[in-house]
């Protein structure tokens, strides 16, 4: 029995086109490009609008991941701190922007972050999940959508994670998410040391 080689991908992030949500948050339109390595004019592309705090979120589930690979001939990208005033500022906006895109790009040199349940689990589709919990789906009519590429679907993301399981469901994976014990250890420099004399 022979195995279908998996297909290889280029993979691009753009972070683009910041604007004020409704509720008065920013929201970035996140790109992911997917090139077939073998046939270049097999594109996949998933778009995603984050907020700044899910993106700090991923950021610190990737640089968790990249710490605990032991890799120090690369430093991972540094991230703005999150901030009450000036967070409207088109600097403050363009600097998180950059910084998003930085680490997104980052990624694309390691696999155990671009494969990683975190990254794919940021650019899944939000609708699916959205229309499962809100109650008043069905009483508002939905907004216009923008013509956007579909969502990977279950085959590709078989295609980029070694480790998916065909018909494994992302809503009772939470022993995927990182427990980060890491903020509850105490600095060896914080423990007195008793020295007999």
């Amino acid at each position: 029995m022979s195995r279908k080689p998996k297909e290889e991908y280029y993979r691009f992030f753009t972070v683009s086109e910041p604007r004020t949500h409704e509720k008065g948050h920013t929201e970035y339109k996140v790109t992911a490009r997917f090139v077939s390595k073998q046939h270049p004019e097999d594109v996949k592309e998933v778009v995603v609008w984050k907020r700044f705090s899910e993106l700090r979120k991923l950021h610190g589930e990737l640089a968790y991941t990249h710490k605990n690979l032991f890799r120090r001939q690369e430093e991972f990208p540094p991230f703005p701190r999150a901030q009450v005033f000036g967070r409207f500022d088109e600097a403050v906006i363009e600097e998180r922007r950059k910084a998003t895109e930085a680490m997104l790009l980052f990624t694309t040199t390691i696999p155990a972050l671009y494969n990683s349940p975190q990254l794919k689990e940021f650019f899944r589709s939000q609708e699916e999940f959205d229309a499962l919990f809100d109650s008043t789906a069905e009483e508002q009519a939905p907004p216009p959508k923008e013509e956007a590429p579909p969502p990977l679907s279950d085959n590709d993301l078989a295609v980029f994670d070694p480790c998916y399981k065909q018909g494994e469901s992302t809503l009772h994976r939470t022993h995927d998410r990182p427990q980060h014990l890491h903020l509850f250890t105490v600095h060896p420099a914080a423990v007195p040391v008793q020295v007999d004399t």
